[in-house]
């Protein structure tokens, strides 16, 4: 199903017993548009997300990426989604343009170099675009892994 919402929720709630986690959430996010989840710890941030990628079933509503609906049709949105829930991860001894090659492939995806080297423009990490990702990315700092994370292609946005 084609749409321009790349996300549509409607109603969506996730409750455990009589708490309510995420309680009616109702989003139309278009197309392109770059969105955030922001919030304090216990929000429901990451119970949404998980929602969204199938992995939690919710309670009352519904979700759909793209048009297809993310209970039903888990596999077709995970072939088109990039997600990490929770702890971004990279190789430390690879280049951060070379943890993105390696991101791309493993969702059976080959965007030419320019295209990664842009996503690493877009995030400010270009000028470290060849260092090995161990060398700034210290453990106790997570802002700048979260920009390389940013940064990381979503598997649809790159036909082999």
């Amino acid at each position: 199903m084609q749409t321009n919402l790349a996300l549509h929720t409607s109603g969506l709630t996730k409750r455990y017993g009589a708490v309510a986690v995420v309680d009616q959430l109702d989003l139309a996010i278009p197309a392109g548009t770059i969105f955030g989840f922001l919030g304090p710890n216990g929000a429901g941030k990451t119970t949404t997300i998980r929602m969204l990628l199938g992995l939690v079933r919710p309670t009352a509503g519904s979700a759909t990426i793209f048009g297809a609906d993310c209970q039903r049709d888990r596999a077709a949105i995970a072939a088109q989604v990039g997600a990490i829930v929770e702890v971004p991860a990279f190789y430390g001894y690879l280049s951060a343009l070379d943890n993105l090659e390696v991101f791309a492939r493993s969702a059976n995806r080959a965007p030419p170099r320019a295209e990664l080297t842009a996503l690493l423009e877009r995030v400010g990490l270009i000028e470290r675009a060849r260092d090995p990702v161990r060398t700034f990315f210290p453990r106790h700092e997570a802002a700048p892994r979260d920009r390389g994370d940013a940064a990381r292609p979503a598997p649809a946005d790159h036909p082999r």
